[in-house]
């Protein structure tokens, strides 16, 4: 998101749209909000072979 050039600090294409673009900051928010804590069962669900994410979302998670 920032590349450093002769001892200076630049922010790339992908930082300008990540702190500009209303659409990215949306989705990024949403991913945040929504799919963030489910994240931390990643490990758990590749071992499991299940959605073990799903959790985060009550009982209603595990019928999706």
């Amino acid at each position: 998101m920032v590349y450093a050039k002769d001892k200076k600090f630049f922010i790339s294409k992908v930082g300008w749209y990540i702190l500009k673009d209303q659409m990215t900051r949306v989705n990024m928010d949403f991913t945040h909000d929504v799919n963030y804590l489910g994240f931390f069962e990643l490990e758990e669900s590749i071992k499991n072979t299940k959605p073990e994410g799903l959790k985060v979302f009550g009982k209603m998670g595990y019928y999706l």
